[in-house]
C-alpha cells in the first residue's frame, strides 16, 4: 500500500508543472533571477544511477593511484610517491568538479530529469535569500 501511495505522489509532482514552466525556469535562471544549487552527495548518489561506467572508471582510477602511492611510500621511493600523491590528488578533484556538473546538466536537459533531480533533492532552487526545496516547496513555485 506504500508503494502505491509513493507511486500516486510522483505522478501528481510531476504532473503539477509543465513543459512551458520549465522553459520559463530555464530562462529565469538565464537571467539571473533564479540559482540552481547541486548537493555533492546527492550528486554523486545520482550520478551513480545516470553514469556509471563514468562514475567507476574515475573513482576506482583515483582509488588505484592512490594504493600505488601508498606502495610507493611503502618501498620508499619518496619522489615516485610525492609525484603518485599529486596525481592521486589531481584525479580525484576533477573527479568531484566534473561530477556536479555531468549531474547539473543532465538535470536541466529534460523536464522529467530536472523532476526526479528536485524530488530526490539533488537540486535546489535560490530565488533571493529564500531556498526553495522539495519537502516544503514544488519548483514551480520559484516561478511565482
Amino acid at each position: 500500500m506504500t508503494e502505491f501511495t509513493k507511486k500516486d505522489e510522483i505522478r501528481a509532482f510531476r504532473n503539477t508543472a509543465t513543459e512551458k514552466d520549465f522553459e520559463a525556469l530555464k530562462q529565469k535562471v538565464k537571467n539571473g533571477d533564479l540559482t540552481l544549487s547541486v548537493g555533492r552527495d546527492q550528486s554523486r548518489r545520482l550520478l551513480r544511477k545516470i553514469e556509471k561506467a563514468y562514475y567507476y572508471t574515475y573513482f576506482s582510477g583515483g582509488v588505484l593511484l592512490g594504493m600505488l602511492t601508498i606502495a610507493l611510500v611503502y618501498v620508499n621511493k619518496t619522489i615516485l610517491a610525492a609525484a603518485g600523491f599529486a596525481v592521486t590528488l589531481i584525479v580525484f578533484i576533477s573527479f568531484w568538479m566534473a561530477m556536479t556538473r555531468r549531474v547539473f546538466a543532465w538535470a536541466v536537459k529534460e523536464k522529467r530529469n530536472f523532476d526526479y533531480a528536485f524530488y530526490s533533492q539533488v537540486i535546489s532552487i535560490r530565488k533571493g535569500e529564500e531556498e526553495i526545496d522539495y519537502p516544503k516547496h514544488h519548483w514551480k513555485d520559484a516561478l511565482l
